[in-house]
């Protein structure tokens, strides 16, 4: 950590070199453009051919790196040895950079869409079912859920299936990688403006792009919609919204000497002109929209964030927050009974350890090793992104922008848990800042050898930890398309008012239009759950557990990605016991069976020997 004046003036040095360097363009040859990406093609062909040899049975607990083959490893490391051979060049092009970024997403994002024939996670189920009942009936019909009380994400994906023909499934299927290409094109555009420079730009995004693989944000989810719109108000905000130069000159005060030390070092962007700021605003009004319509927490995240930028004197106009705050209220009252029966109100409780926590258990090795990843992986994140801010303490105020957007979200810690997953939201906005302050702070070390270094060690860590993180729970997170398609013929078939009792929670149910009108219902099995959890190996237990419900529609689900779910988080307790038992009870009746899943039908007065149904 560097805190004298000589060490500010090699930092400065070094960064302007890098810039006039990343600015310095060099005409290539046909055969230099070749051999440019000669890695990338090479690692794509490798990647590609490990993908069809892998066997999905052969995904165990430890995830997808656990089953694929040599060839796997190899694609990953000849995409990421060209981009680091690129960002270790004394003139870095840009699109040979852009290109090899592309690919690692597509490595990291793209394997497991391929190797399932149908969206991952149970809970994005439901959310393409919040789109198909939208398209379907044209309007918001249950303004007591909060997914339709929220529609933006969902009322697009009603729009484009309506406009492409594609079906919510494959748009499903599909978005992780897109949004994290989305993510990733406005984030280098950021990091170019705030930078000015083409290698920082990209360690930084290459950065990103391993810390946040783990945190599964990107899915066809609210959450993920808001975070590229917000990155979308981060962009207009950095370009014609940041105080020019000598802004605090004239001001005077205990705030304006405050705002003085802060901004030491500041580096204004290019100025844009007094014509181009009205509309700003209204860009930044217009985004912020979108994400207040398309998710509970998210805008508070971003209303945080902007905070700190007025507070600290980096943003005009002043006022902007105060629009912005006035956005996301008027749009929250309204609803705020939605949100206070879900999530206990807006402040969940000042209590921050508890905030902070996950809603894991923990309890399989596989899961535990995984877990270790993760937080290796977000503590190096949050622990190197401060330790860069310090180290830049003589030149503070050219990182200002980025340290605020970086340490914000975790004012939202100290009053809402968000159901046990808000410490996911903080990581998802805070990783990009803190990914940008240590990719500055590698490019601005004394050495060429230590730079190199770490620019190669760095990103590599957090791309092998994030990836692990991510395809660990493959096994449990993942379905087939018989799985979809029993899911499917249920809702086809099936009177409405049926109950559905699944084993465990991951299967694909709440897909369709009509879902709503097929309450689900829980083995409560989760440990968690304390004296209330029924143990699946107790037979009575099980069938007194469907027999309270009073109906005779009441179907239970066994599916084959139940058995991995019961191994993983080691509940539901006695899972294969229930399949035998369900199997050979008078009480259950088989109502549909394909390879992987069984569908009983729950007989509430079966018959006797011989006899017939009651």
């Amino acid at each position: 950590m560097w805190t004298s004046s000589s060490s500010a003036t090699v930092a400065g040095r070094a960064l302007a070199r890098s810039t006039r360097s990343s600015g310095r363009a060099r005409r290539d040859s046909p055969s230099s453009r070749a051999v440019a990406v000669l890695p990338l093609a090479a690692g794509l062909a490798a990647w590609g051919y490990s993908i069809t040899q892998v066997r999905l049975a052969s995904v165990g607990l430890y995830g997808l790196l656990s089953a694929v083959d040599v060839w796997y490893f190899v694609g990953l490391g000849l995409v990421v040895a060209g981009l680091f051979s690129e960002l270790t060049r004394r003139w870095p092009r840009t699109w040979v950079l852009g290109a090899h970024l592309i690919g690692l997403i597509i490595v990291i994002h793209a394997s497991v869409p391929l190797l399932e024939g149908a969206p991952e996670y149970a809970w994005v189920y439901k959310h393409i079912g919040v789109a198909a009942a939208l398209g379907a009936n044209g309007r918001i019909t249950e303004p007591n859920n909060i997914y339709e009380s929220w529609p933006a994400l969902f009322a697009a994906v009603a729009g484009l299936v309506g406009q492409s023909g594609v079906s919510g499934l494959d748009i499903a299927r599909w978005a992780p990688p897109a949004f994290e290409l989305l993510d990733t094109l406005l984030l280098l555009s950021i990091f170019r403006i705030m930078t000015r420079s083409v290698r920082t730009s990209f360690l930084a995004a290459t950065i990103f792009v391993g810390v946040v693989a783990w945190v599964g944000q990107d899915y066809l989810s609210p959450q993920a919609f808001a975070f590229v719109v917000w990155q979308g108000c981060v962009l207009v905000i950095v370009r014609w919204l940041l105080v020019p130069a000598g802004a605090w000159a004239r001001r005077e005060g205990r705030l304006a000497r405050v705002q003085h030390w802060i901004a030491s070092g500041y580096e204004p962007p290019a100025e844009g002109s007094a014509r181009s700021r009205p509309w700003a605003v209204g860009a930044v009004a217009v985004l912020f929209f979108a994400v207040v319509a398309a998710h509970q927490l998210s805008p508070y995240m971003a209303l945080v964030a902007i905070g700190a930028l007025t507070a600290v004197d980096l943003l005009r106009p002043r006022w902007l927050v105060v629009l912005l705050a006035a956005i996301a209220i008027g749009f929250l009252i309204p609803r705020y009974n939605l949100i206070s029966s879900q999530y206990g109100g807006l402040f969940s409780g000042f209590n921050l350890v508890h905030n902070a926590s996950t809603v894991f258990t923990h309890a399989s090795t596989a899961e535990k090793f995984t877990a270790s990843a993760v937080h290796y992986v977000s503590a190096a994140t949050w622990l190197l992104g401060g330790l860069s801010l310090l180290s830049f303490w003589m030149i503070r105020g050219r990182y200002a922008v980025a340290a605020a957007l970086a340490f914000s979200p975790f004012a939202i810690l100290f009053a809402q848990s968000y159901g046990g997953e808000a410490i996911y939201r903080v990581f998802l906005f805070s990783s990009p800042w803190c990914a940008l302050l240590i990719a500055a702070r590698i490019e601005t070390l004394p050495f060429a050898l230590l730079r190199r270094g770490l620019a190669i060690v760095v990103p590599a860590a957090a791309i092998l930890l994030g990836v692990q993180g991510s395809y660990g729970p493959v096994a449990v997170d993942t379905f087939t398309s018989d799985e979809v398609d029993a899911s499917l013929y249920m809702y086809a078939h099936l009177p409405r008012g049926s109950l559905f009792l699944p084993a465990a929670t991951n299967f694909p149910f709440s897909e369709t239009a009509n879902n709503y009108g097929y309450p689900i219902y829980l083995l409560p099995s989760d440990p968690l759950n304390g004296a209330n959890t029924v143990n699946a190996r107790n037979e009575r237990a099980v069938d007194r557990w469907a027999g309270h419900f009073h109906s005779n529609r009441a179907y239970l689900v066994i599916s084959r990605s139940m058995i991995p779910y019961s191994h993983f988080f080691l509940y539901p307790v006695g899972y294969r016991t229930l399949v035998r038992h369900v199997a050979h009870d008078r009480h259950w009746a088989v109502y549909y069976r394909n390879p992987d899943v069984t569908v009983y039908h729950y007989v509430r007065h079966p018959p006797r020997a011989g006899g017939t149904v009651d």
